[in-house]
């Protein structure tokens, strides 16, 4: 067998990404010594000059070498775009061998390979990679010695990887680790002070939406029982929580606040994953005492991977379509489209309905001017959930109505999927119901920050820089 038959490069894998390799015949007059290509540009923007700096170290001897070239960010198809950067493949045979690898058409990224050693399952290079630019691609070359085991498959990698089905791996063992099977003790506590006491972790994972590619967008929520209710989350988007009739909702809390946390917008960004794990494990410790503080006062609301599509395709910064998702929360041209950016739609829906659902109630608050999800929502709401909004409206105004027979009250129910007008004295108290400047707002999701801003301003409520910004 001759000495390149033994040695396969494949990336088929989750996260995988080389788009070709051939051998290259390695010539003992060729220098090692590559070059670094520097523009200087105008201040037009325009390429006025190129100069070029010696990398001043070479590559180790080696036995044998590879070109490769990694695929662009929907490669094969009409959305291809620039973005180039993260290379994912492995290598088999070769055992014992020293094998350079040059990946030739890579964006600009010098700064990022000074490599330092490492001792971990994956690790960095042991040797410090050259490269040049030639034209608009950055070839970076690296060597690495194949450990001699017949059975060993090396791989390599732009950055540290972590796959989608990582992640499902990993929440499906918090699944079983953290699962909230405490529900019934803190909603009916035989002895009320022990559970206010104890801060047990409220853990639930439900399916958000399905990407384009039908890949689960988790979301976790996250935090102790303190507060909890009786009442479920609403299920406020027909196209959102597919697997409602599976999977409830969470539980409601009392007084707490949002904390909204995700990540892998950009697939190839993979620090992002690790950063976003690091934060999971320390709020699901037991016994970390600000892990335990920041569980009472807020509810953790997080995804893990918002674009499981790229993620799963090895793309560096877009989605199968080419798009950027960072860019599509905001703009009059870029609100997010359910059937285009599922996982964004979903998160900015996610966002606005806790903005309006978790609003901390003060002493001097008015509870009868409170904007409600049911005011946001109708036009995209199931209609199980605006029926058993009815139903606890009709309970409600009943009850009212026995409390204070004197009151001549009428209850009209127009529709199904409408909730009822009262009319009643102008002396009457209590129950409130959407007026009619407020039902006149355009109250579909997609609308989004603009229609939250005109429903808060129409309800008094002050415009704070947090909703601003939201998805920025």
């Amino acid at each position: 067998m001759g000495i390149n038959e033994d040695v396969q490069l494949f990336s088929d894998f989750d996260s995988g990404n080389m788009a070709r390799y051939e051998r290259v015949q390695i010539q003992t007059t060729t220098s090692d010594f590559l070059t670094d290509n520097i523009q200087t540009n105008g201040d037009n923007g325009q390429k006025l000059a190129e100069t070029t700096t010696i990398n001043t170290h070479t590559l180790p001897k080696y036995d044998l070498e590879f070109n490769l070239w990694t695929r662009r960010d929907c490669e094969n198809s009409l959305k291809v775009n620039s973005n180039r950067s993260w290379f994912y493949f492995g290598i088999k045979g070769g055992h014992g061998k020293c094998i350079r690898f040059n990946v030739m058409n890579l964006n600009r990224q010098a700064r990022l390979f000074e490599m330092v050693p490492g001792h971990e399952k994956w690790s960095r290079l042991y040797t410090r990679p050259i490269w040049e630019t030639q034209n608009d691609d950055f070839k970076m070359s690296f060597i690495h010695r194949i450990v001699d085991m017949k059975t060993s498959v090396t791989y390599f990698a732009f950055c540290f990887p972590y796959s989608y089905e990582e992640t499902q791996e990993l929440l499906d063992m918090y699944d079983t680790q953290y699962g909230s099977t405490l529900v019934d003790k803190y909603l009916h506590p035989t002895n009320p002070k022990s559970t206010t006491a104890n801060s047990d972790i409220y853990y639930h994972r439900e399916t958000l939406c399905y990407s384009i590619d039908g890949n689960k967008i988790d979301l976790l929520t996250i935090t102790s029982y303190k507060g909890i209710q009786h009442e479920r989350e609403h299920h406020f988007d027909k196209k959102l929580f597919p697997q409602i009739h599976q999977r409830l909702r969470p539980h409601q809390f009392k007084n707490k606040r949002i904390f909204f946390l995700s990540s892998r917008v950009h697939p190839g960004e993979t620090p992002a994953s690790f950063v976003f794990l690091g934060f999971l494990e320390f709020i699901l410790k037991q016994d970390d005492l600000r892990a335990k503080l920041l569980r009472d006062l807020y509810i953790f609301k997080l995804i893990p991977i918002l674009n499981p599509d790229g993620v799963k395709r090895g793309h560096y910064r877009t989605d199968q379509l080419g798009q950027n998702l960072n860019r599509m929360y905001l703009g009059m041209c870029s609100n997010p489209d359910f059937d285009k950016h599922p996982s964004i739609y979903a998160s900015k829906s996610l966002l606005i309905y806790h903005h309006i659902n978790n609003q901390i109630e003060h002493n001097n608050s008015n509870s009868a001017s409170k904007l409600t999800v049911y005011d946001v929502f109708q036009n995209v709401m199931p209609h199980e959930e605006m029926k058993r909004r009815k139903e606890e409206v009709i309970i409600t105004m009943m009850t009212a109505q026995l409390s204070t027979p004197s009151m001549n009250r009428q209850i009209s129910i127009e529709s199904i999927g409408s909730i009822p007008e009262v009319s009643e004295k102008p002396t009457s108290p209590v129950v409130r119901t959407p007026q009619q400047r407020y039902t006149k707002l355009k109250s579909s999701v997609t609308d989004g920050i603009e229609y939250l801003q005109t429903a808060t301003t129409a309800m008094g409520y002050e415009q704070t820089n947090e909703w601003k910004t939201l998805g920025q």
